[in-house]
């Protein structure tokens, strides 16, 4: 074949190649969602996030497909290669995972509770109130128990595993209403003497003036200081979002990007209920409760297991297993002794081998922490050659990160349980910082009696450094560094729960910049942009440091004020700010002037008021002070409103 001939069909292979690449990225995305109501209504929730996803992934379009959870639509979507996503329940999660050799989740769905965002859940165990025979999970035996669905992580597996965790066999009728409220309404008509129900569900129908607080009593109360609802088990995560196999990483970090950045307050956010996502739980306790309870995927087990047999014929297999094992045991005793030496040769060797070349850290010590010895990954990882390390103390590996009570904790441990396993911040021989996880064991000799320590370790700095950057993308604005809406919305509740407790004022500040559209007209959204960061600084160095400020998006900022006062200090604080905002900002030369208007709500009221409204009122006001002429502030009163 001739060059120019050979050069026409590389030029035609490269043109369809590039074809193909076209083709393949204009293709559309599709995620798959397990409907949990009417596809009718999967549509009205989940199109508008959908439609954010293609807008995000710069007009790559993005297709909804809601699958029932009976006749395995799903399980056929995947084995088809339908869907490149899927949103889907913790329970069938772990199943699709087993059964379709599929990754971990890529990120885990906020909820809202009670319009507050939750990315875990939990079951909750009820009786009626005044039911002085249940108190406790003991009671539970040979009663009459109501649930919601045997298919219900949090309205039934999670209970019963509680129950079987504590020793607890429910013995008695058990009934399934496939509603949570109707499970709370027949256990408070003496219908039923046990409920099993999702939590939040009793604070809702409390909320909603379905039922009052005094009704019912939780069984086995759970205290988390980050979940606001009534426990009574472990707490689970939520739903998981999965990439399936044919998504391409680059496309994969796109879209965690994209809905890690979705804000609660977003119409897709609102569509669907949900607060956002977060990164990814660890679904590990979903599995096994999934285990320990037989459940799918575990569901398919041989008719009898050993323990079965054992349990039914104890006395015959014991004496048929020690007639057995003494005609073994003659059999192969002069065997065993001819090979012993040859396999203790091999097993050393083995380990020699495995010490060695392992891409863990491995250390030896004696009782004291002196090592002993230390692997090629050990000098590798901590800088350290075996000539200088051997003979010191594991002390000298300490960055200080830790608090001496630490160290006492994992001592203490390793004396009372053998073994001790976490992550430690270590010092490398050059300085530097790095965090590994660490297993230490115990060694003992052949009496038992305690010989040293084996230390293995693995260096898990980019996976702190990676989850650092997704929690600071998750909750801080890019621009300013300050929080987002989301991080200020969660400090928000805690500081008007804590000035409800201590009888303190709480001031919530809306400020919108006078004029900053003209900026971005003029000079540019860059200009825009480091304007932004400039009074972001000045307007946080004004504040007290009990104070938070955050960026809630455009030109507006939402803050809150402790201990707040508009005839103490509180006004000069307004002021203040009023004050360094209207400075000039020199910026590439130029001077750039804008002015703020600030809106003021003030917590507690006369009467009681959520988050939200407090937001809204401090808008309200913000607005009056636009109105007023700018470059001044307003305190809510519900006047402003009529």
């Amino acid at each position: 074949m001739s060059a120019i001939g050979r050069s026409v069909r590389l030029v035609l292979a490269a043109c369809l190649l590039l074809v193909v690449q076209v083709v393949q990225a204009a293709e559309p995305l599709t995620l798959g969602i397990l409907a949990y109501l009417p596809k009718e209504q999967m549509i009205e929730r989940y199109q508008p996030l959908a439609n954010y996803l293609s807008e995000s992934l710069s007009g790559r379009d993005v297709r909804l497909l809601p699958l029932s959870y009976e006749g395995d639509q799903v399980e056929e979507a995947i084995a088809n290669q339908r869907i490149d996503l899927l949103l889907t329940n913790p329970s069938h999660f772990i199943k699709l995972r087993i059964h379709h050799n599929l990754s971990g989740a890529m990120l885990t769905q906020v909820v809202l509770r009670n319009s507050v965002p939750v990315s875990s859940f939990g079951g909750v165990i009820i009786a009626r109130a005044d039911n002085a025979q249940i108190d406790g999970l003991d009671d539970l035996v040979d009663k009459h128990v109501v649930a919601a669905d045997p298919r219900s992580l949090g309205g039934y597996q999670a209970q019963v595993y509680e129950a079987m965790q504590q020793g607890v066999e429910l013995s008695g009728n058990i009934e399934f209403l496939k509603k949570h409220n109707k499970v709370v309404t027949a256990v408070v008509e003496g219908k039923a003497d046990v409920g099993f129900i999702r939590s939040g569900v009793l604070e809702a129908m409390v909320k909603a003036g379905q039922l009052t607080a005094s009704q019912v009593k939780v069984l086995s109360p759970k205290a988390v200081d980050t979940f606001p609802f009534a426990l009574s088990t472990d707490l689970y995560p939520e739903w998981p979002l999965l990439a399936l196999p044919r998504l391409q990483d680059r496309e994969i970090r796109q879209v965690a990007s994209a809905l890690l950045a979705l804000d609660m307050y977003h119409p897709a956010a609102q569509a669907a209920r949900i607060g956002g996502f977060d990164p990814p739980k660890d679904y590990l306790s979903v599995e096994n409760l999934a285990r320990a309870l037989r459940v799918p995927p575990y569901d398919q087990l041989p008719e009898f297991t050993l323990a079965d047999i054992l349990e039914k014929h104890q006395l015959a297999v014991v004496l048929l297993s020690i007639c057995i094992s003494v005609i073994v045991f003659l059999s192969l005793l002069l065997y065993r002794r001819n090979i012993q030496l040859s396999r203790n040769a091999e097993n050393l060797r083995r380990a020699a081998s495995v010490f060695a070349n392992t891409r863990e850290g491995i250390s030896l010590t004696d009782r004291q922490g002196t090592i002993l010895d230390v692997n090629t990954a050990f000098e590798q990882m901590t800088g350290y050659s075996r000539a200088e390390i051997i003979g010191k103390n594991t002390r000298m590996l300490k960055s200080n990160s830790q608090s001496p009570e630490f160290y006492t904790e994992m001592w203490s441990a390793l004396q009372s349980r053998g073994e001790w396993q976490g992550e430690v911040w270590n010092r490398h021989k050059s300085g530097t910082k790095y965090a590994v996880q660490l297993t230490i064991g115990a060694v003992h000799d052949t009496t038992g009696a305690l010989e040293g320590y084996v230390g293995l370790f693995s260096n898990i700095t980019l996976q702190k450094e990676y989850q650092h950057r997704l929690e600071q993308i998750a909750h801080f604005d890019v621009i300013t560094g300050l929080p987002n809406r989301i991080l200020f919305y969660q400090r928000l509740q805690q500081e008007m729960a804590l000035a409800k407790r201590y009888t303190k004022k709480l001031g919530v500040v809306f400020l919108d910049l006078d004029g900053f559209k003209a900026v971005n007209d003029t000079y540019g959204h860059a200009t825009g942009d480091k304007l932004l960061s400039s009074l972001a600084m000045r307007m946080r160095e004004t504040m007290r440091q009990e104070d938070t400020l955050a960026r809630i998006g455009g030109d507006e900022f939402i803050a809150t004020l402790h201990d707040f006062s508009v005839e103490g200090d509180g006004e000069q604080i307004l002021s203040r700010l009023l004050d360094v905002t209207s400075q000039p900002v020199e910026i590439d030369g130029d001077l750039i002037q804008v002015s703020v208007s600030i809106g003021v709500a003030i917590y507690p009221q006369d009467e009681d008021v959520e988050a939200d409204e407090l937001i809204s009122q401090a808008d309200e006001a913000m607005y009056a002070a636009k109105k007023a002429g700018k470059n001044s502030y307003r305190v809510f009163e519900f006047d402003l409103t009529e």
